[in-house]
């Protein structure tokens, strides 16, 4: 074999390497659909949870699967496969495995009502800072302008820390704890924060990459500073605590037109004359159509001011009605329908 290659040309002995190298290295053939199909599923995860429902993001991820497991088989398979060729031996099993992909999916509510809240903050906290010249500084007094060191103004008393993940971040598994220093729009229009890690450096960081938790936490801290109005759940109950000055108790009472029994009734909390009046014609919709045909209803509007230590005293708006004074006050609004 010595003496046959060294009377080779240069060329000749190259090309008999490579063919050599080339079936030392050589892939097993690329097997049968049906063992195929069986390989490439067993490359999938047992379950997957995607952000929602939607059908074009079902069909994107099963196509996603599709191109990363047949990018598998090809590393340890010999495909025959040419550029350029329009077939190739995994269009047999593309619909199968693709269904494979369906068969593993969950629906998730948790997910859905996480990704949810996650969009929502973001949504708010953009609308904030794009009221505010695009920039937000949180840990330094907001000017409208980026937070630099030698041009710091006065600290706010707190500034948000959050949870950052970042795949590319090779310690903690990506997630790091840092301060906000700024949240402000770039001239792509993507929001950003200006965040101080532990070493002390500063560095800008998308808004997706912090956790649900500091998001919230910095939807907080634009309410607390009055960037973001207040979004209270019980409007009535934090109007009552700040003490209106006119509160409308509207109050609908039911009675029998044979008997003139009360049957039930129905009572809320205005601070305006026009909201209170609004929910008589609210309340006579279709759904009570049947109760009018053999009843009357007596609507009225009476006015309740708390004192400040009735305010104090009933933390809950339920608790309203568990005073008797109001009652006594004669309405200003008494209207009997259906009588």
């Amino acid at each position: 074999m010595v003496c046959q290659i060294t009377n080779m040309d240069a060329n000749s002995c190259n090309q008999l390497l490579s063919n050599t190298l080339k079936r030392l290295n050589m892939k097993p053939q690329l097997p049968e659909e049906d063992l195929l199909l069986r390989e490439m599923t067993d490359c999938l995860p047992a379950l997957y949870f995607p952000e929602n429902g939607d059908d074009d993001l079902i069909h994107a991820l099963a196509r996603k699967e599709f191109f990363r497991v047949q990018g598998l088989m090809r590393l340890k398979y010999d495909t025959e496969e040419e550029p350029g060729d329009s077939d190739s031996p995994f269009d047999a099993v593309e619909d199968e495995f693709e269904q494979a992909v369906y068969a593993r999916i969950r629906i998730d509510p948790h997910v859905i009502q996480v990704v949810t809240t996650r969009q929502d903050m973001i949504r708010k906290i953009r609308e904030a800072v794009e009221k505010q010249n695009n920039i937000i500084g949180t840990f330094y007094q907001n000017r409208g302008v980026h937070f630099r060191h030698e041009n710091e103004s006065e600290e706010y008393d707190t500034s948000p820390i959050v949870v950052i993940h970042n795949p590319g971040y090779q310690s903690y598994g990506g997630y790091e704890a840092n301060t906000v220093y700024e949240l402000f729009i770039d001239s792509e229009d993507k929001l950003l924060c200006t965040l101080n890690g532990e070493a002390g450096e500063d560095f800008d960081e998308p808004i997706e990459h912090i956790q649900v938790e500091g998001l919230i936490e910095i939807a907080h801290w634009l309410e607390e500073q009055g960037f973001i109005e207040s979004d209270t759940p019980e409007q009535k109950y934090a109007a009552w605590q700040r003490g209106e000055t006119e509160m409308h108790i509207a109050s609908i009472e039911i009675y029998s037109r044979t008997t003139g029994d009360s049957s039930s009734g129905s009572d809320d909390i205005f601070y305006d004359r026009k909201s209170a009046l609004e929910y008589f014609v609210h309340y006579f919709d279709d759904d009570k159509i049947s109760e009018i045909k053999d009843s009357y209803f007596v609507c009225s509007i009476r006015r309740f001011v708390p004192s400040f230590e009735e305010r104090q005293s009933y933390p809950t708006i339920e608790s309203l009605f568990d005073l008797s004074d109001w009652l006594s006050f004669e309405p200003y609004y008494v209207q009997t329908i259906n009588k």
